[in-house]
């Protein structure tokens, strides 16, 4: 993890040396610290310097001061290494890279600021700045540099942990508008937040919300710790479970101990151990004295760049992660069961048994209870489970531990892309990656990092979402190169059991057709035109288990209902987790339907420029209840009227619920949405309540109105369950977590 590298004095200059590199040998002279940082990572590739310690001097690795004034012959030097990230510059991405800068209060976050905006000429830099307290004190400190940015932004009062910060999101649009009221562009953005802000909430902010993530690219957290405080932070923060210091240090990317020159350099030691302990093993770590850092520490972090991803997740789970020092338990779980067929929608055999499936573990007790572990089994995850689980890990139960971090490398049987994910906290996160090399092994790697972590736990609710591994086709299969042909004539229930006829057929219908999906009324399902059909074949499954009615909207052209229409594979994901959640809370009494509250396209548009001042209220759907025979036929509207947010404008959901009165039986209602960007979950107790308001509010920039803007007929898909007040099984069960 991190090395102490002697640098041993001797007659003819300094020797610098490490196991399994070369001895570098520089005569002691005027040679600068920060040239001898840049020759370790010269000659010791894949590690970068952290911090010197010359007796009990600790010594910054960008230092100015020579090797003669702090080594004398015979001395010795010990250097505090880290693995270096190298992350491939995506120039498609032609978004703003955006920082996350924090650290507890007067940790120097100001001052490293200040020193990167005057070093720095080349950029155009935007700073959004904030402050805890009814005065903005660092404004003035940042005035010497407000030159040097090219925006600066600052938030006064508050703090920028809130779930939604109406402050962050205007400051975000303010440098947007910005760019284009100059025509200038920016090429990097920092976000220097309070000493007393969580990360995470404003991770999810930038990662989130649709109208930043589009113009503004997270790249990575800096956290900041005071040498000469921060052990004294971490003991005042004692056992609480809500902390921010520890939240701090634990999502930094790159965290930079500051006032090294006020500590002794066994101090120095033990606090990058304990630091070290406290964080994720793909952090970066380094020391500063004066906010003296390299700019390009700062702007090529890219820690959230899917190679980056990858190769920690590799890294961690074959042993070589970051810091390996005995503080962090890491328990490998390999399982070797590719001879327990179970094979889902398809009768394929699994892969052969390879080197790569030996049983190992290794796990390490941890005395501050914060510890990883990896799973690496040589299965295949499978898609609609898989994102069911994902959706868990915003919600742990509170036995299971507090959960950081999570990141994996994943197979999908007929994929030839890797599946990347990535958790930080609750804001979760999958992608395709790279293709899978011709002989790389197709494995489960997964990595958790957190605090009493229940391995079994997370295992045993991992495993729960993996198939056994299919081979790849070696030889080619007649059948792969008709089988799209002849499927795209097909329902998606036929082209699922055409799929198993053979291996070649399968991978071939694992990529969609092409075009929008339908779902209509008689279940006759095309949907492998917009996704693969493994998980068409789990969608399927998971509907008719949840035995869910649709009770879409009629029209001229359909007039028992419209279909429910797909554009995505995510959109399929959606509405499958959707029945699966339903099929397990699935009792005698409850009934559960698909509606659609729809508005016109104009209405819409016209509508979002007027939040403040305007009502909106959707078409009336309806959905019916069985009771013995007798159907009692409800109906609803969805209303939106002004709020406020934390003085970000808004509207408030609101339910109408049309002829309550009429109905034979009195029931008890649950609204869900169904959409891969957003959830929304309302509770209604009685449904004979003509106006139901809920504490439900979307702000201007909810993911809500990129998607009702992106249809050229807006609707708003939910799931409504239904179920007599006076139920002999109680209420209606929560379906998920986050109800």
């Amino acid at each position: 993890g991190f090395e102490c590298v002697s640098l041993k004095a001797v007659m003819t200059g300094v020797t610098l040396s490490t196991t399994g590199q070369s001895d570098v040998v520089l005569p002691v002279d005027s040679t600068p610290l920060s040239v001898v940082a840049e020759l370790l990572c010269k000659h010791w590739p894949g590690t970068a310097p952290s911090l010197f310690v010359s007796g009990e001097r600790a010594l910054s690795p960008y230092s100015d001061e020579s090797l003669a004034s702090v080594a004398r012959e015979g001395d010795r030097i010990q250097v505090v290494c880290h693995h270096s990230r190298d992350a491939t510059n995506d120039r498609s991405d032609v978004r703003v890279p955006a920082i996350i800068l924090t650290g507890f209060l007067g940790a120097g976050k100001t001052t490293l600021l200040n020193h990167f905006l005057k070093r720095q000429s080349e950029m155009k830099v935007g700073v959004i700045e904030n402050e805890f307290g009814a005065v903005a004190i660092d404004e003035a400190l940042l005035a010497q540099s407000e030159q040097q940015a090219e925006q600066v932004v600052v938030l006064d009062n508050g703090c920028m942990c809130c779930t939604v910060r109406g402050d962050l999101l205007k400051a975000f649009e303010a440098v947007r508008q910005q760019m284009v009221t100059s025509g200038t562009r920016l090429d990097f953005l920092i976000i220097e937040t309070t000493g007393l802000a969580d990360p995470v909430p404003i991770v999810r902010t930038l990662r989130q919300t649709p109208g930043i993530n589009s113009h503004f690219r997270l790249d990575g957290v800096v956290t900041l710790a005071d040498a000469k405080t921060i052990a004294t932070r971490l003991a005042e923060a004692g056992d609480t479970r809500s902390r921010e210091v520890y939240q701090q240090l634990a999502f930094a990317n790159l965290m930079v101990l500051t006032k090294i020159d006020l500590v002794s350099g066994s101090e120095a030691l033990r606090t990058v151990s304990k630091l070290k302990s406290l964080s994720d093993s793909s952090c970066q770590l380094t020391a500063a004295v004066r906010g003296v850092l390299p700019g390009k520490l700062l702007t090529e972090l890219r820690a959230f760049a899917l190679d980056s991803v990858g190769a920690e997740v590799e890294a961690h789970a074959s042993g070589h992660h970051g810091h390996s020092h005995g503080h962090h338990g890491h328990a490998h779980h390999h399982q070797p069961d590719c001879d327990s067929h179970d094979h889902s929608c398809c009768d394929h055999a699994c892969a052969d048994s390879h080197d790569c499936c030996e049983d190992h573990s290794h796990p390490a007790p941890h005395p501050d209870d914060i510890g990883s572990f990896s799973i690496v089994t040589p299965r295949a995850v499978d898609q609609l489970k898989f994102a069911r689980w994902i959706r868990k890990l915003t919600k742990i139960p509170e036995e299971a531990g507090i959960l950081y971090r999570s990141k994996a490398i994943l197979p999908i049987n007929g994929c030839s892309r890797k599946l990347v994910f990535h958790a930080v906290g609750d804001v979760v996160e999958k992608d395709f990656g790279p293709d899978w090399a011709p002989n790389e092994c197709r494995e489960c790697k997964i990595v958790f990092i957190g605090r009493r972590l229940d391995q079994d736990w997370f295992t045993s609710s991992f495993n729960d979402c993996t198939v056994p591994l299919m081979r790849h086709p070696t030889v080619a299969s007649p059948w792969a190169n008709v089988a799209p042909a002849i499927a795209s004539f097909l329902g998606s229930g036929d082209a699922a059991r055409m799929s198993r006829v053979d291996l070649g057929s399968f991978h071939s219908l694992q990529v969609p057709l092409g075009g929008a999906g339908s779902h209509p009324l008689n279940n006759q399902v095309y949907l492998h035109s917009c996704a693969p059909i493994s998980m068409v074949s789990a969608y399927m499954n998971s509907f008719t288990a949840s035995k869910v009615k649709l009770a879409t909207p009629c029209n001229t052209d359909f007039l028992f209902g419209k279909p429910m229409i797909f554009d995505s594979a995510a959109e399929v994901e959606a509405c499958g987790i959707t029945f699966q959640e339903v099929a397990e809370t699935l009792d005698s009494d409850t009934q559960s339907s698909i509606i659609e509250f729809g508005w016109r396209r104009e209405t819409v548009a016209e509508y979002i420029g007027s939040l403040s001042s305007a009502n909106s209220v959707s078409t009336l759907v309806k959905a019916s209840y069985d009771n013995n025979g007798d159907i009692d036929e409800l109906r609803f509207r969805w209303k939106m009227s002004p709020a406020e947010q934390a003085d970000l404008e808004a509207v408030r959901v609101s339910l109408q619920l049309v002829g309550g009165k009429s109905t034979t039986g009195v029931y008890q209602l649950s609204f869900h949405s169904v959409h891969p960007g957003f959830q929304v979950h309302i509770p209604v107790d009685d449904h004979r309540r003509p106006l139901f308001e809920t504490e439900v509010l979307f702000h201007r920039h909810h993911t809500v109105w990129t998607h009702l803007l992106s249809q050229s007929e807006p609707f708003l898909r939910c799931l409504v369950r239904i179920k007599p007040v006076n139920s002999a099984d109680g209420p209606l069960q929560n379906m998920c977590g986050c109800c």
